[in-house]
Formats: structure tokens, sequence, C-alpha cells
């Protein structure tokens, strides 16, 4: 899996780019912080996974997949510019923390991964804007009150800082280079980060460049039919498949329960239908991906399945 991570200080002007460059480096997972997208606007890629618009002192938080691979992804936990996924077996955390923002954000956010992957049992990998230069640990030109703090919390957890083969600071402004994204990874993952690259180019306005790195996470691209003819003639199989709908349905149902109180806070927070529907279709797309699991797992082939096709009716879309 190929992922990127870019700070782009609003998405004018810049979506062609990023288009081009997530096409040319065939990334899977693209992040991009600093979205200035406000709650009526809409994501402006395909197959976006979170639009997190921008609020007061936060610049938004996007994440897509522009090669399509990504279906299947869960969340498990979210705050206002953060977010946890879950990919296959491999555990997902990014943000944007602004430097005005409490510190205590940052600590939220490493207690919820913390939780998430039940105490470092599971892969996890960790990439943000925290906003924490510090000379001695990240060679950056310039120290900070935040970078000492942030790296004496980031000591308390078994997470190493990942140095980039190529590149090494990733803003440039006219105050100098420094280092404020940054890539972790759990010690002891199964999952290893390779190739990781701070790019020289801003995309057309950013003072961040954009990083790039690769999970050795397969993900295929295209599916099969399923046979259900297997799966009705043969009790074994049926039996099976009954068993893997229950041994992941905990998960599924904890997904569900954090996508309902999402929509809860959207609704109190007079956003749009528009927003309310993309978490919705997250939800059905989830129960989706949990059945096609025990599908893959029983009678092994896959068909085509879209989110509108299963829920939203013809009626249902009236209502709105």
């Amino acid at each position: 899996m190929k992922c990127m991570f870019f700070n782009a200080r609003s998405l004018t002007h810049k979506t062609q780019e990023i288009n081009l460059f997530t096409s040319s480096h065939q990334i899977d997972l693209a992040i991009i912080a600093e979205s200035r997208l406000t709650e009526n606007q809409s994501s402006p890629f395909p197959n976006t996974i979170v639009n997190i618009p921008a609020k007061t002192h936060l610049g938004g938080l996007l994440a897509f997949s522009p090669s399509g691979k990504l279906r299947s992804s869960y969340l498990l936990k979210s705050g206002h510019n953060w977010q946890i996924l879950q990919v296959d077996d491999l555990i997902i955390g990014f943000g944007y923390f602004a430097p005005s923002e409490p510190f205590s954000d940052i600590e939220v956010f490493l207690e919820s991964l913390e939780q998430s992957s039940t105490f470092w049992q599971e892969d996890v990998v960790v990439v943000a804007d925290f906003n924490t230069r510090h000379s001695s640990s990240t060679g950056d030109h310039a120290s900070n009150e935040r970078g000492p703090k942030f790296f004496e919390l980031i000591s308390k957890y078994p997470l190493r800082l990942e140095n980039s083969s190529k590149g090494f600071y990733t803003t440039n402004t006219a105050n100098g280079k420094g280092r404020t994204d940054l890539l972790f990874s759990a010690v002891g993952n199964h999952h290893v980060v390779s190739d990781f690259i701070v790019h020289d180019d801003n995309l057309n306005g950013s003072d961040h460049w954009p990083l790039t790195w690769t999970v050795d996470l397969h993900l295929t691209e295209k599916r099969e039919q399923w046979n259900f003819k297997i799966l009705r003639s043969k009790q074994d199989i049926q039996i099976k498949y009954a068993e893997e709908l229950k041994r992941n349905s905990a998960r599924l149902v904890e997904c569900i329960e954090n996508q309902l109180v999402e929509i809860l806070i959207q609704r109190q927070a007079c956003s749009f239908i528009e927003e309310q529907q993309k978490i919705v279709d997250r939800t059905w797309q989830a129960i989706i991906d949990w059945i096609e699991s025990a599908l893959q797992n029983s009678c092994k082939k896959r068909r085509n399945c879209s989110v509108q096709h299963i829920f939203w009716t013809p009626d249902l879309k009236k209502q709105k």
C-alpha cells in the first residue's frame, strides 16, 4: 500500500496538481491536512474516505484513495481534527494539530491510538502535522516549548520515528526550513514502512512538501463474482459463513456506534444533509465489507456491490 501525507494549506488551485502527483506515484491512501474546505464543500477527489471541514483555528482534514483500492476501512475513533482507521489488520492514525490548539489534543489522540490497538498489540502507523519542531529529536533548525514536550510524551509509547530515505525538512518558509510533518510506526509492527520520501515539490503553493511511503499491505484491485450456488448447497460452508459473521461482529457494532454518534454530532452542529449522507454511506459500506469478508472466507468469490444499491431506494432518495 502506497501512502501520502500533504499539508495543502487550502486545496484551491492545487487539486489538479495533487491528482497528477497521486496518479504518477500510484498512491492508494492520500491524506490532506489543512484542506480549508468549509462545511458546505464536498471533497474534490473520488473515493473520499474522510472529509472533516475546516473550523476555527483548524484547517480541515481529508483522506481519499486515488487508486480506488482502499475500499475496506473502518472508522475506529475520531476527534475534531484526527482520525483512526482500520485497514485490514493495520491501524492508521492521522491528523493536523494546529499551534493554536491545546497540547491535550495530541495526548487524547495518542491515548485513543493505544486503546484502538489494544495497547499496541495490533500494527499501527501514525502520521500528522504535529507542529512540534525539536532540534534534538528531528534535527530541525529551531526548538520550541511544544517540541520537547511532544517527544517526552512520545517516549512513553512504543513508537519509533521514521526517517526519510530522501529529503528531510517538510516545510519551507521565509523563516527557513522545518520539520513538522512526522511519520511513526509501532515497534514490533509486522507491516514494515519503507521507501519513505519527502518530495521537493510544493504542489502549486503550499509551504509544505508531500510525504510518501509504502506499507507492505497488499490491496486487491478487482473483485470477482461470488458463487452463491456453493453457499446455498453446502451446509458446512453455511456454518463457516455464519461463524465468520459472528467472529467479526463486535468490531462492526463498534464501528456503527461511532458512525451514529458522528451523525448526532453533525445534526447538533446543523450540518448539511450531504455530510450526513457520507457518514451513512460509510456505515453501510462497513456492513458490506463485513459480509464480503465472511463470504471471502467461505465461498471465496466476490461481486461488485455499491452502497446505493444496498439501501437507498428511489423513494428514500426523494425523502432525503
